[in-house]
């Protein structure tokens, strides 16, 4: 029982601090505006950040400035009224919240 609960709480901490450098290496990156797009460079792609348009349904752009999109970070589109949205690139990560999209990623 008690080594459970150790494994348990090993996994917590793990799973913490995982989250934590996730949001420093986000905080450390140059975002970027192009249109309602925030981004930033990361590995010579483009990650798309936030969403700051209007639209309900949307389409990912191919690319950002110079880079090619190739991520969406989990909250894109979290604070929006989208709903679906549609995306010509095979996206590496997808983590929209509150999206209900029958587009694949």
């Amino acid at each position: 029982m008690r080594k459970m609960r150790r494994i348990k709480i090993m996994v917590l901490l793990f799973l913490v601090a995982l989250g934590v450098n996730i949001k420093v290496k986000a905080a450390q990156a140059t975002w970027e505006h192009s249109g309602d797009w925030m981004y930033y460079v990361e590995n010579g792609y483009a990650v798309i950040g936030r969403y700051e348009g209007t639209e309900t349904e949307v389409i990912i752009p191919e690319k950002l400035g110079e880079y090619t999109v190739k991520k969406l970070r989990w909250y894109v589109f979290g604070h929006t009224k989208v709903t679906s949205f549609f995306s010509r690139n095979r996206l590496r990560t997808c983590f929209a919240r509150r999206i209900h999209s029958h587009d694949k990623c």
